[in-house]
């Protein structure tokens, strides 16, 4: 069975030849954070990253605190340096931001300018290019590709699944445990009219529990 950084680096490398983007350093940068961060960074660390995402579309720009935690690009300009998009995902981002415009001048002729922090490249609304579309698609997949799994189940609920399957695994293996069970069964058969109820509820809520903990 493959590890979910496998998965995840062939799910990279898949949206990566349909983008055309180079996704070397991408997947050498996850390795690193998954060493230093475990699971954490694809449950929690990437679904911040595809937030910031959407943040920064729907606003036409990157803020300058969005994707903290990621590097973000830095190159010279005329007027001094400026901050790119992260370098993380970089070739997929490139392809809906832009850090620099060409404006019209009075001259005639269109000048270079180069931003603070990038914007939304001009898209047509009318027919947005497929290359974008799977570019912003692909980061989304990366990003909640594991975003569910934190909430599947907390630790608490999993002690208590392990707890209830000790025990009850304790009282299926030891010999006089299931002799005192036997003796409680004929003790309460003749009163199964008024406790049958009760009986049933309290064999099946531990099976019932730790069953409803893949389902949640």
């Amino acid at each position: 069975m493959k590890s979910r950084s496998e998965i995840w680096y062939a799910l990279l490398k898949e949206i990566g030849n349909a983008c055309s983007v180079n996704t070397t350093l991408d997947m050498k940068y996850v390795q690193s954070r998954v060493g230093a961060e475990g699971d954490a960074f694809f449950f929690v660390t990437l679904p911040s990253f595809e937030k910031d995402l959407l943040r920064s579309i729907k606003s036409g720009g990157i803020p300058v605190d969005a994707f903290p935690g990621f590097g973000r690009r830095k190159f010279s300009t005329p007027t001094g340096s400026v901050h790119g998009v992260p370098k993380f995902l970089g070739g997929f981002l490139d392809l809906l931001f832009t850090s620099e415009r060409y404006v019209l001048r009075e001259q005639g002729f269109y000048e270079r300018e180069f931003l603070d922090t990038p914007e939304l490249r001009p898209v047509d609304p009318t027919e947005v290019d497929p290359l974008v579309r799977m570019a912003m698609r692909g980061i989304r997949q990366l990003c909640l590709l594991y975003s569910k799994e934190k909430s599947l189940c907390d630790s608490h609920r999993q002690d208590a699944a392990i707890r209830d399957y000790l025990k009850t695994d304790e009282q299926l293996t030891l010999p006089l445990a299931i002799c005192e069970g036997i003796s409680c069964l004929r003790e309460a058969s003749s009163r199964k009219q008024r406790k049958y109820s009760a009986s049933c509820l309290g064999v099946l809520l531990p099976i019932l529990t730790f069953g409803s903990i893949g389902e949640s």
